[in-house]
C-alpha cells in the first residue's frame, strides 16, 4: 500500500505539549511504522518561538488580501508534495487566510485538530484573554472548523459539541509513548526524600487555579495531621499554597523543556498524585492526559469524578474524590497504606500500556487519514 504523504504544519499556538501529543507524536510513530511519509514545518517543542512562514499584506481597510509572500520556499514545496495537510488549531486571521487559500489552490484535503472547548475557556485560564464571550476569536475558531475537510479531536465530548461545525470528525485520544517513558522510570527524586516522607503532588500548567482551589482545605488538614507528608507542585499560583506553618514541606517544581518533562515528572518522586477538576463545560471536554502521565511515572492517582476521569476504575487503578471530605479521606487512605499505593500505581501503569499506548493508538490517526485518500 502506498504511503500517505503528510505535511504537518504547527504554528506557535501548538509549539508545546498540545502539538506534541496531538500531532507530532502520533505522526512520528506512523512514520516509524512505515505507514506515512512526513514533513514537519517549524515544530521544536517550545524551545524557540515559531515565526509564520508567510506574510500577508492587507488593503488599508483590512478587508482584502493584496499579496502573500512566503518567508521560506519549503512551505509551498510541502503543500505541493503532500497528500494531506494536517494542522493545529490557529485562529489568527493571516493563518486562516493563507491556509484557506492554499486548500483551494492546491486542492488537497486539509485536516485540523482541536483539543479544547475554547468557547467555554474559564476566566482563570490565560486563554480567556483571547476566548472570552465577546471575543472575535470564537468566530474565527468556527471559521477554521467550517473550512477544513475534517477535524480530529481528543474526546467524544468535543466531537459532540463541534458536530455542527464539520461533518467529518474523528476522535483520536491522547496517548503516551510508554516505551520512551519506561527509560526514565529509574530516575531518582530530584529533591532527596527525608526518612519516612510521603510526598503528595500535582503536575500541570498555570491555568488550573480554580481546579487546585479544591485541594486547599483537604491538603492543609493532611499536612497538619501527618508531619511526614509534603506537597510538591508545578505551576504559578501566587499564594495559593503559601502556608507559613508548613515551611520546608511545600515545594514548587520549575518547568522544563518538553523533551525533559518525562524525566522531570518522574523526578518529582511522588507517592500520591492528584488530579482535581471542577465540573464545567470546558473541563468536561478535557482529556485524561494528566492521569495518563501520572500512570506513566507509576504514581497512584486520586482524581475528580468529572467526565475526563470517569474512566478510572475507582479503587482498582485509582481513586475518585469530589467533595472536600472525600479528598481528605482518599489522600489519608493512601498516606496510611503503602501497599494500596503500590497496587494502584501498578494497575494504572498496566492499563496505560494496554489502552493508551501511542505505539498502537497512532493507527487511529492513520485510519482517519485513509478516509481522505
Amino acid at each position: 500500500m502506498k504511503k500517505i504523504k503528510v505535511f504537518l504544519r504547527l504554528s506557535q499556538v501548538a509549539n508545546c505539549g498540545v502539538g506534541y501529543y496531538r500531532q507530532y507524536l502520533p505522526l512520528k510513530k506512523l512514520e516509524e511504522k512505515g505507514l506515512i511519509e512526513l514533513k514537519v514545518m517549524d515544530y521544536n517543542g517550545g524551545k524557540e518561538e515559531i515565526k509564520e512562514p508567510f506574510q500577508v499584506q492587507f488593503s488599508p481597510d483590512r478587508r482584502k488580501i493584496i499579496d502573500v509572500k512566503y518567508n521560506t520556499p519549503f512551505f509551498k514545496q510541502y503543500l505541493e508534495w503532500a497528500d494531506i495537510v494536517y494542522m493545529c488549531r490557529d485562529e489568527s486571521p493571516g493563518f486562516l487566510a493563507v491556509m484557506g487559500g492554499a486548500r483551494q489552490f492546491f486542492k488537497k484535503p486539509f485536516l485540523a485538530d482541536i483539543d479544547d472547548y475554547v468557547q467555554f475557556t474559564r476566566p482563570h485560564n490565560p486563554g480567556y484573554l483571547s476566548f472570552n464571550p465577546y471575543s472575535v476569536f470564537n468566530d474565527l475558531n468556527f471559521c477554521l472548523l467550517n473550512n477544513v475537510d475534517g477535524i480530529t479531536v481528543s474526546t467524544e465530548y468535543l466531537k459532540e459539541v463541534y458536530k455542527n461545525e464539520n461533518k467529518k470528525i474523528f476522535v483520536c485520544p491522547n496517548s503516551i509513548d510508554v516505551k520512551m517513558r519506561d527509560k526514565v522510570l529509574n530516575t531518582p527524586p530530584q529533591i532527596k526524600k527525608k526518612k519516612d516522607e510521603i510526598r503528595i503532588g500535582w503536575a500541570g500548567s498555570s491555568c488550573h487555579y480554580e481546579n487546585l482551589k479544591q485541594l486547599i482545605n483537604p491538603l492543609r488538614k493532611i499536612l497538619a495531621e501527618f508531619p511526614n507528608t509534603t506537597f510538591h507542585y508545578t505551576g504559578l499560583f501566587g499564594d495559593l499554597f503559601n502556608w507559613p506553618e508548613f515551611k520546608g514541606r511545600i515545594e514548587t517544581v520549575k518547568f522544563v523543556n518538553l523533551d525533559d518533562w518525562p524525566k522531570k515528572l518522574k523526578g518529582m518522586g511522588l507517592d500520591i498524585a492528584l488530579a482535581p477538576l471542577c465540573d464545567n463545560h470546558f473541563n468536561r471536554a478535557k482529556s485524561n492526559l494528566r492521569v495518563l502521565e501520572y500512570w506513566s511515572a507509576k504514581y497512584p492517582v486520586i482524581a475528580s469524578p468529572i467526565l475526563p476521569y470517569k474512566f478510572i476504575k475507582n479503587g482498582k487503578d485509582g481513586l475518585l474524590a469530589m467533595e472536600e471530605n472525600e479528598w481528605y479521606d482518599a489522600i489519608k487512605s493512601l498516606v496510611l497504606d503503602e501497599k494500596k499505593r503500590n497496587s494502584l500505581a501498578e494497575k494504572g501503569y498496566e492499563r496505560l500500556n494496554k489502552e493508551f499506548n501511542i505505539d498502537k493508538n497512532c493507527l487511529i490517526w492513520y485510519k482517519a487519514f485513509r478516509k481522505f485518500i
